[in-house]
C-alpha cells in the first residue's frame, strides 16, 4: 500500500462476491471485531455450559496443536532452544492471545 493512502478500515472492507454467492447474512463471514466478540461470548458461556465448553475446546485444541507443532519443529531444526518446553511456550503464547482478545487489546502491535 502506498504511504499517501490511508489503510482501509477492516470492519468496512468486504470480500468480493463469488458467483452463486447469496446475500444471506447467516452465511456472511464475520469481521474480526464480530469474531472476537463471538469468542468472548463463547468463553463466558463455557464457564457454566458444558456444550459451550466442548465447542470452545474443539476450537482451541486445533490452534494449540498447531502452535505446539510449530515450536517443536523449530526445536528440531535448532531454531529454538531445546531447554524450553514447547508445551509451556504454547500456553504462554496462546494465553497472551486470549488475554488480549478478552481485554479487546489489539494483538497486531
Amino acid at each position: 500500500m502506498r504511504p499517501d493512502h490511508p489503510r482501509p478500515n477492516p470492519t468496512l472492507v468486504r470480500a468480493p462476491r463469488r458467483s452463486g454467492h447469496t446475500s444471506d447474512p447467516s452465511t456472511a463471514k464475520p469481521t474480526p471485531p464480530q469474531a472476537a466478540a463471538a469468542l468472548r461470548l463463547l468463553m463466558a458461556d463455557a464457564q457454566t455450559n458444558p456444550t459451550a465448553a466442548a465447542a470452545l475446546r474443539t476450537f482451541t485444541d486445533h490452534r494449540r496443536d498447531t502452535c505446539l507443532e510449530l515450536l517443536s519443529r523449530a526445536q528440531e531444526h535448532d531454531a529454538l532452544s531445546t531447554e524450553r518446553d514447547p508445551g509451556v511456550m504454547t500456553d504462554v503464547i496462546l494465553g497472551t492471545v486470549w488475554y488480549r482478545l478478552l481485554t479487546a487489546e489489539p494483538i497486531h502491535r
